[in-house]
């Protein structure tokens, strides 16, 4: 979840993508993750949300709740907004989630799976 009057903190952060790694040989799940950490995707939300000049539109309404899903190869998809925006607002803030960089998708014993995740963003 975003928090829009948290914004010059996530600017300020450094979002340099470590090395993943298996914190246990005996772990038999994990669940998908954005590179560099949850931080690095508000950073990365936020970014979008500046260059599209959304951030007054969004400061009007109390939440937005983005629901989208992590494929089995870590791509987003079926991206759905559930706010009070105007359609074309709508659009562009499922067009910044569509640009998302891939993710790490989850995984149980040796199969990828597909997640599904829910994103808010308040003022």
């Amino acid at each position: 979840s975003l928090v829009l009057s948290d914004s010059e903190y996530i600017n300020d952060s450094d979002c340099t993508v470590e090395k993943e790694s298996i914190k246990s040989k005996n772990m038999h799940q994990d669940y998908a993750r954005f590179k560099g950490g949850l931080l690095c995707f508000d950073k990365f939300i936020l970014t979008g949300l500046t260059k599209n000049n959304l951030i007054e539109e969004i400061n009007k309404l109390k939440t937005i709740t983005i629901y989208f899903e992590i494929n089995e190869l870590g791509k987003l998809e079926n991206v759905k907004v559930k706010s009070n925006l105007d359609s074309a607002l709508v659009e562009n803030l499922v067009e910044i989630f569509y640009e998302s960089p891939n993710w790490k998708p989850a995984w149980q014993h040796t199969d990828k799976l597909s997640t599904k995740y829910s994103y808010k963003i308040k003022k």
